[in-house]
């Protein structure tokens, strides 16, 4: 697989090989990898990158002497396996709107569409590593990784710029096949390399969806499993959902916002409006036609929340 990712500096910067010449302050050196500095008037980035027939994996550490805004050009729709090993990183898009903030120590899987994507890194040092695997190699194997096949079919399916799976910890389990990958020595026998990194990315991609197993077997995932599917009744509410699943109110509210940062009304927008925004973009449907599909009884009280959510009116979006 080809690199997809490309990273874009508000200011002028030097591109150099240095694989074999990784300096010490890298504390993971990936002897099978190839390896670029980039300087920037910020700082400087490290990138170590092996691809394959199946899979690409690159780490990428940043040391700054102040905050950076950068970018980066997806030049492909992909499925991003991501890993903030040091730091935190904000996402945006193109236009400014928040995406996630990946804390340090936190796996989670997220697809970006073609385009031009924004970050924020906070001065220090930061590490974070992913693996782009082959999504038809994936979809072969739905069977073993039911969660992210279902998150594949949402990725080859709607009309969203971007879609990501919750992030959580990576557990010690993790850590421990992280150390395994990382620690591979280069050999001259290629298919021998090859066979030892597919092993250990098998290894890590399965204990991702136990992880994911345990934590949607929650009350909390199902509520929000019912909210994606459900956001088109206009009598979704926290009141309905917490009879929907036999709680109260308060407890609903408090676990939600526990996993999720923001209350079940308030995912309920996001999805209403997302799921307005993918639809006044494909330029088939008029706008006066949106607001019921939605989940809104009437058009005023969608362009209202559409212009209070977006900043500006569904027909400007248009």
């Amino acid at each position: 697989m080809l690199r997809s990712v490309q990273h874009v500096f508000n200011s002028p910067n030097v591109i150099t090989d240095i694989t074999g010449q990784l300096p010490n302050s890298c504390t993971i050196k990936l002897p099978y990898a190839k390896a670029e500095k980039i300087v920037f008037r910020e700082g400087t980035m490290y990138n170590q990158y092996f691809s394959y027939f199946l899979f690409l994996l690159e780490l990428t550490t940043i040391e700054l002497h102040t905050d950076l805004e950068a970018g980066f050009i997806n030049q492909k729709k992909r499925l991003f396996l991501f890993m903030m090993l040091q730091g935190k990183m904000s996402f945006f898009t193109e236009d400014g709107f928040p995406i996630i903030t990946a804390e340090e120590n936190t796996c989670y899987a997220t697809y970006n569409r073609k385009g031009k994507f924004c970050y924020h890194l906070p001065k220090g040092t930061h590490q974070f590593f992913y693996i782009i695997p082959r999504t038809a190699w994936l979809e072969r194997q739905d069977l073993n990784y039911p969660s992210i096949g279902q998150f594949l079919n949402s990725m080859n399916n709607d009309h969203k710029l971007y879609g990501h799976l919750s992030p959580f910890a990576i557990d010690v389990k993790m850590h421990d096949l992280l150390s395994q990958l990382f620690s591979l020595k280069e050999t001259t026998d290629y298919t021998q390399l090859e066979i030892g990194l597919l092993k250990n990315i098998k290894a890590i991609i399965n204990r991702y969806q136990l992880m994911l197993d345990k934590k949607y077997s929650s009350l909390v995932f199902n509520v929000q499993e019912y909210i994606n599917k459900n956001y088109g009744d206009l009598q979704l509410n926290n009141k309905t959902l917490a009879d929907h699943f036999f709680i109260t109110v308060k407890t609903l509210i408090r676990t939600f916002k526990q996993e999720f940062d923001k209350t079940p009304y308030n995912y309920i927008v996001q999805v209403r409006m997302e799921q307005a925004k993918a639809l006044i973009g494909t330029n088939k449907i008029a706008i006066t036609e949106v607001f019921p599909l939605v989940g809104y009884s009437d058009f005023h009280s969608f362009r209202k929340q559409f212009k209070r959510y977006f900043g500006v009116s569904p027909s400007s979006f248009k």
